[in-house]
């Protein structure tokens, strides 16, 4: 899903403002001496954030080129462990971690296989947030590039991704309550250049070798040509989190 794609998406998805971290330590989500297991780290946007705030983290990632992306990033710092598993089967060991996180990724899990092994590494009272920036739709443009988006999943016949919400957070985590946040806005201004590596990041979008890939940039240009501004264009994401304490008689059912 992301072959050839580590380092656009390093470089032109939107980073993680200071704002998420105040938020988890506001919240006592996140300690300096919690223990750490973030599922589908990707490039390490969110995870050099928690290593500077002095955690130690397991990145769980089942993709090839991010796991080589993260042994880069990451190789001089002794607080990383990269573990190369799925979300449904993290390997890691039971009841160990305080903290279980996921930026911008827990749609592409099985949510309920996933949540098991969530429970099952948890220690008891043990803290998820979801993470999420999410398209501003306020915005003309936001809704033209996630049309985008949708429209090359079903022509490249692209895999389901979980429809997330609060609903639907509510209804899997039951009887755990969940907490939900928007705590900011992220907003992003490229060049056609710029523009054309972003939307090549994309889990959604053509690569060379697809047979619609002069298809996807032809649309991409359409929608650059008709928002841009002084050869730029301009849009937001609103951060939202997700986020519940997971109860001792929950964990024990689980495991």
């Amino acid at each position: 899903m992301f072959k050839n794609k580590s380092s656009n998406y390093e470089l032109y998805r939107p980073n993680y403002p200071n704002s998420l971290v105040s938020f988890l330590r506001e919240q006592n989500l996140l300690k300096k001496t919690d223990l750490i297991s973030e599922f589908g780290c990707g490039t390490g946007k969110l995870t050099g954030m928690l290593l500077e705030n002095g955690n130690l983290v397991y990145g769980v990632e089942q993709d090839e080129e991010m796991q080589n992306f993260l042994t880069d990033k990451f190789s001089t710092n002794h607080n990383f462990t990269l573990v190369k598993k799925t979300a449904e089967d993290s390997g890691l060991p039971k009841g160990k971690f305080d903290l279980i996180i996921a930026a911008q990724s827990f749609h592409l899990f099985n949510p309920t296989k996933a949540k098991e092994e969530f429970y099952r590494i948890l220690k008891p009272n043990g803290n998820i947030v979801l993470v999420w920036y999410h398209w501003n739709m306020n915005q003309d443009i936001s809704h033209k590039i996630r049309n985008l988006f949708y429209s090359f999943k079903d022509k490249l016949q692209q895999q389901d991704r979980t429809q997330i919400g609060l609903g639907f957070f509510t209804e899997l985590f039951t009887p755990n309550g969940v907490n939900h946040r928007n705590i900011d806005t992220i907003t992003q201004r490229f060049s056609k250049a710029e523009f054309f590596k972003s939307m090549l990041s994309s889990s959604y979008a053509s690569t060379p070798n697809d047979k619609l890939h002069v298809e996807y940039l032809e649309e991409a240009e359409n929608i650059f040509n008709q928002y841009s501004k002084d050869d730029y264009v301009e849009y937001s994401f609103n951060l939202e989190l997700y986020f519940l304490k997971v109860e001792q008689t929950v964990m024990t059912i689980a495991q």
